[in-house]
């Protein structure tokens, strides 16, 4: 049966809550900064003829995260609409220390991508259930290699794999693990590394994101002074799910100021496809 006083009330805690992340948002992002760095980095993908080969697409577990009913949209040009790109590298301006980053859900690699040339001498993680995307692997150098046993639950039938590589143009370290994030054996992989930059992108459901936080907090991942972190595709009870995790997150850093905000914003087929509903996350120390 309704409860049209329940209903009523949720609905002001709806409106409550976005009244909320737009003052945060207009806080934390700078505007202006987020389209000058959406122009450098509109300017860098056109230099990318093509993302991802038909066979390799095909061939893949999960079509690198590009459904069918998109795959004609990747090569297009992003249009002016700010994107998460942007406004992840806009927010990096808080952190005052050499940047080590990790995404997961890495897909053809074009947000890994521009990261890659905005940072120098940085450590960077990619972090997806597929092999490295052929194309975006063209632009490093490959340093090493080594394969592990993937858990048998796993949908990933083939062995794991972390591989060293290097972006000379850049001088940035990079590291790529192949691996499910429903697999506590690829997480393993990540035990003793700290990241104060964090890129969620991967599977979009709130058992996953459930699975991405408690990993992050198992493994102790988190930078311990700075920390960003920034969730894709926040639909449905991903949202709340998101507002959980932040709360945990901030319970974990006691010393720190956390914040956290949703805001639409362009993904990575730009104009071409409807705004994301993205999830941030800033925790800085006590000033």
């Amino acid at each position: 049966m309704r409860n049209p006083i329940k209903e009523a009330y949720k609905k002001v805690q709806r409106e409550l809550m976005l009244r909320r992340d737009r003052s945060e948002a207009a806080t934390w992002l700078d505007a202006r900064l987020m389209q000058e760095l959406h122009q450098k980095n509109r300017q860098l993908l056109r230099t990318v003829p093509e993302w991802i080969d038909d066979r390799i697409w095909k061939e893949s577990i999960f079509q690198y995260g590009l459904p069918a009913n998109v795959r004609h949209l990747i090569d297009l040009d992003i249009g002016e609409g700010a994107s998460y790109t942007d406004a992840m590298l806009a927010l990096s301006k808080n952190l005052t220390g050499q940047i080590r980053y990790l995404e997961i859900g890495v897909s053809v690699g074009r947000n890994f991508f521009q990261v890659a040339n905005y940072f120098e001498n940085a450590s960077l993680t990619g972090f997806d259930i597929e092999e490295i995307n052929p194309k975006l692997a063209d632009y490093f150098e490959i340093e090493s290699r080594r394969e592990f046993a993937t858990a048998v639950a796993s949908i990933k039938k083939c062995p794991s794999s972390l591989t060293r590589l290097h972006y000379r143009r850049q001088r940035n370290t990079v590291d790529y693990l192949s691996g499910d994030v429903f697999d506590p054996i690829a997480w393993q992989q990540l035990s003793g590394r700290k990241f104060n930059i964090i890129f969620s992108d991967a599977f979009h459901s709130a058992e996953a994101l459930q699975t991405e936080a408690r990993e992050i907090l198992r493994q102790n991942l988190m930078d311990p002074g700075e920390v960003i972190v920034v969730w894709d595709d926040l639909h449905n009870e991903m949202a709340q799910v998101f507002r959980d995790i932040c709360e945990a997150f901030g319970h974990a850093r006691p010393k720190c100021r956390s914040n956290s905000f949703i805001v639409p914003l362009k993904g990575w087929l730009g104009d071409n496809w409807e705004d994301h509903p993205v999830g941030l996350f800033i925790s800085l120390p006590q000033r």
